[in-house]
């Protein structure tokens, strides 16, 4: 008895013949998926008149199976006591130079609206670093 076998995968194909029914025949095909992280920045700059700036968009994929971290670099000594909002997260920044604004568990692809709330120092960064990183 002819036994017909036949895979396929990204232009990958395995064609095999047995010559009887106890013959067997397996494929075994391993994928390696690379861990990709991206973070991009829309901006749209404007103010509400009641002290809020809004900054724009952040959009966020990883692919990263143990999630990543959202992580703004700012610099040290400013920006005490300002409050930045990233969609739901709100995070008042302590004046280190370092703040996590997002911690997820599992791969995402999202956008979120970006503001600020200064302090009463006022906004006295020139620049915000952000940067997405597996864990």
């Amino acid at each position: 008895m002819l036994k017909k076998c036949f895979a396929t995968m990204l232009g990958f194909a395995a064609i095999c013949t047995a010559a009887d029914a106890q013959d067997t025949f397996g494929v075994r095909l391993e994928l390696s998926v690379p861990v990709m992280c991206k973070l991009t920045y829309r901006p749209a700059v404007s103010t509400d008149g009641g002290g809020r700036v809004e900054l724009g968009e952040l959009r966020e994929y990883c692919n990263a199976p143990q999630g990543y971290q959202v992580i703004l670099n700012y610099t040290p000594g400013a920006l005490k006591g300002a409050v930045l909002l990233a969609g739901e997260e709100r995070i008042v920044l302590d004046g280190s130079g370092q703040a996590v604004l997002a911690t997820m568990h599992g791969p995402r692809n999202r956008s979120r609206t970006l503001a600020a709330i200064p302090s009463g120092l006022g906004f006295d960064a020139d620049r915000l670093d952000f940067q997405i990183v597996a864990r």
